[in-house]
């Protein structure tokens, strides 16, 4: 039996590729219902026409992929800088590459005055590093690096703000051990208070130290890669 051929009559052919997305996936309408591709002469042999069904095929698979795994948000700095995508680990945050070790370090909306209470005031659109609320040392006043006793993060980390000066601090690849405390800084000023009373916790001495406000300055944005330049990104 002799096979029809594959094409079409007239002169700008158009193949529809139609599909349907759950109405659960909330995508814009336009991406809703079927991509038209023209491919501009005549389809005209059976060859040419598996070629363009099997390249819209790849496309549509392209975009069926895109689409269900949406589109990631990208932190950036004051300087408008790439930080790194906004991730989530118990928060929001963005993993960094600190000495070869890959460190989580959360963020938190920028308080434009108050102490956190009930009655701050929040920025809507602006970001900076979250510092630790208590921080422990060996030594009695709280000089030093300090001891990291946070297991959270693919490497155990901690994150210091004093002032506008903000470091993240990372532990070795050891396993975490006894460490002698001698002071903390902790309460709304981060004040240092020597231990009365040796007392010892299990952690990891500070390996390496990074600056974030030094690297990446604040305050920080997240925005959704709209633009092409920043598709180039991830």
């Amino acid at each position: 039996m002799r096979r029809a051929p594959v094409g079409l009559d007239s002169s700008l052919s158009i193949l529809a590729v139609v599909f349907a997305i759950p109405r659960s996936q909330s995508y814009p309408a336009q991406y809703r219902y079927a991509f038209l591709l023209p491919f501009g002469k005549r389809l005209t042999n059976e060859g040419e026409g598996m070629r363009a069904i099997f390249a819209s095929a790849l496309l549509f698979l392209h975009l069926s992929a895109s689409l269900a795994a949406g589109e990631p948000l990208l932190i950036f700095d004051a300087q408008g800088k790439f930080v790194g995508l906004l991730e989530d680990y118990g928060g929001p945050g963005v993993y960094l590459m600190v000495a070869n070790a890959i460190a989580f370090v959360p963020i938190e909306r920028v308080i434009v005055s108050g102490d956190g209470g009930p009655q701050t005031v929040y920025s809507a659109t602006e970001f900076r590093w979250s510092g630790t609320n208590a921080a422990d040392y060996t030594s009695s006043d709280c000089s030093g690096a300090p001891v990291i006793t946070l297991i959270g993060g693919v490497r155990p980390s901690l994150t210091i703000r004093q002032g506008t000066d903000v470091t993240l601090y990372v532990a070795p690849t050891t396993n975490s051990g006894p460490i002698r405390i001698g002071s903390t800084r902790s309460g709304p000023n981060f004040n240092c208070v020597p231990s009365g009373v040796p007392s010892t916790e299990y952690g990891w001495p500070t390996e390496s130290t990074y600056s974030l406000n030094g690297a990446h300055p604040e305050p920080l944005t997240i925005r959704y890669p709209r633009r092409s330049e920043d598709r180039r990104y991830p």
